[in-house]
């Protein structure tokens, strides 16, 4: 009597369809060795790519979604990233590095922007009554400090021909309650909803604004 021959099996190693996905396979997990390989600076590349784009804006979450990471979850990813010791201190090495290079401190943009939201209108007009009329007299620029003409974002010559000749100067601040907001998301006087961060937070700005200002008050450069 015959006995049928058993149905061989064919081998995933065996020539056919089956090699494709284990070569996909293969690949896959290459790609994920090269994304989870770290820099010297203990950094994946998509890490080390957040660092960049962060410098550019200060937006963490859009820096995450330019660097590749899920843009449904940046948000969340954006504040684990920031608070990675790896992160911080690369950030702060980069941060050094662009300071260098262009000359431009903290403290150097602090300054102005703490000139701007500190400015004042007695800086640079005096007004009053005399003899009965009303006035208002503009302080000659001569006896304004470099900081406080910093403060100002234009000033123009107006000049009026008719039945009375009317010659006069307009003088436009920069804009103070943009500058104040600067500095204040700058020293982290916001929350994550617009709400104060607490005492240190205030007491921090408060500490560093009115150093800036008794600076400016004795009008050092």
């Amino acid at each position: 009597m015959t006995r049928p021959c058993p149905k061989t099996r064919r081998s995933p190693s065996s020539s056919g369809a089956p090699r494709r996905p284990l070569r996909r396979l293969k690949k896959r997990q290459t790609n994920r060795g090269q994304s989870f390989a770290k820099n010297e600076h203990g950094l994946t590349q998509k890490q080390e790519l957040f660092c960049y784009e962060f410098l550019i804006d200060l937006n963490a979450t859009q820096a995450a979604i330019r660097a590749d990471y899920s843009e449904r979850t940046a948000r969340s990813q954006a504040q684990r990233l920031l608070t990675n010791a790896d992160i911080q201190a690369r950030l702060r090495t980069l941060m050094h590095e662009r300071s260098q290079r262009t000359q431009i401190t903290a403290d150097a943009v602090l300054e102005e922007l703490a000139a701007i939201a500190f400015s004042n209108l007695a800086d640079y007009a005096e007004w009053g009554s005399e003899m009965g009329v009303n006035f208002v007299r503009l302080k000659p620029s001569a006896e304004l400090t470099r900081k406080q003409t910093g403060a100002l974002k234009s000033i123009k010559h107006v000049s009026k021909r008719g039945k009375t000749d009317e010659d006069t100067l307009e003088v436009t601040p920069h804009d103070k309650l943009s500058a104040l907001d600067k500095l204040a998301k700058h020293l982290n006087l916001y929350g994550e909803h617009g709400e104060s961060e607490g005492a240190s937070g205030f007491e921090e700005m408060i500490d560093q604004l009115a150093r800036l200002r008794t600076q400016r008050e004795r009008g050092d450069d």
